[in-house]
């Protein structure tokens, strides 16, 4: 179950005790309401019918259950994949900034503010990336548009060196921030498959369980109906049945210690 969060965990674990109990107890407990059925007055009861309604319910969880756990691990590798693409875009960022930076402190030295305002350089060079490309887009099409080969102090700088200077890091920044767009339209689709595939389990897993449950409590299998039953916090997968029916087991353990402790204080 690598990738799968906590909660799905719980939810599939808690699928699992449910399909197995159908499995394992489903079919003598047909017998056990058979009886039921037949103290009350009741003959007509389909043995068959409830098997085949007991076998539906099963599969219809199993295969629920299967869907969450595939969309789930989707959902994961798909947020997992964003990392090294977003080292890139930060790699060019950096190396964008850097040159775009340096090309409008040369050309602040050799021309006047008119002049680099006409090249887009003129305000600071941005920090956010997309802002930044727009930028850096502009600057390198008006350093190439208004040509210049200018001289001060000894020092030669070439307009359109600069523009090839800016315009290498200017395209990876594009091509990282397009392949960021596109992870994001997929981790979009990825989670809405897995919340599909969640709110279909939570139906199946609520139905199954309770009728199951009902069954169970019909029969007289208390512990049975009581280890399936599909509790708020198994169906939001805040904890599995295990964990559940142990915490239960133990605040059951403290409440009869503190009925032997009153009743003793009432003897004394």
């Amino acid at each position: 179950m690598s990738g799968i969060s906590k909660t799905v965990a719980n939810r599939i674990r808690n699928a699992q005790v449910v399909t197995a109990s159908f499995d394992v107890h489903g079919p003598d407990t047909i017998d056990d309401l058979a009886n039921v059925f037949s103290k009350a007055g009741v003959g007509n009861f389909d043995a068959a019918a409830a098997r085949n309604l007991l076998g539906t319910l099963s599969s219809l969880l199993k295969n629920s259950t299967e869907t969450l756990e595939r969309a789930e691990t989707a959902y994961a590798a798909e947020m997992s994949n964003d990392g090294d693409k977003r080292d890139l875009r930060d790699e060019a960022v950096s190396a964008l900034r850097e040159n775009t930076q340096y090309a409008r402190t040369l050309l602040s030295a050799a021309v006047n503010a008119a002049t680099l305002r006409n090249w887009g350089l003129d305000k600071p060079v941005p920090t956010t990336p997309d802002t930044l490309l727009v930028y850096a887009n502009y600057a390198v099409e008006r350093l190439r548009a208004d040509h210049r080969i200018l001289t001060r102090h000894g020092i030669t700088v070439d307009t359109q060196v600069l523009a090839d200077a800016i315009d290498g890091p200017r395209a990876a920044l594009q091509v990282a921030l397009e392949d960021l767009k596109l992870d994001s339209r997929e981790n979009q689709l990825a989670l809405e498959k897995r919340n599909d595939a969640l709110e279909q389990w939570n139906l199946a897993y609520s139905v199954s369980a309770s009728i199951l449950s009902d069954l169970y409590r019909l029969a007289g299998r208390q512990t049975l109906a009581k280890r399936v039953r599909p509790t708020v916090r198994r169906i939001a997968g805040e904890v599995n049945a295990d964990e559940e029916t142990a915490e239960e087991e133990a605040h059951n353990s403290t409440d009869e210690m503190d009925l032997s402790l009153e009743t003793a204080d009432a003897e004394i």
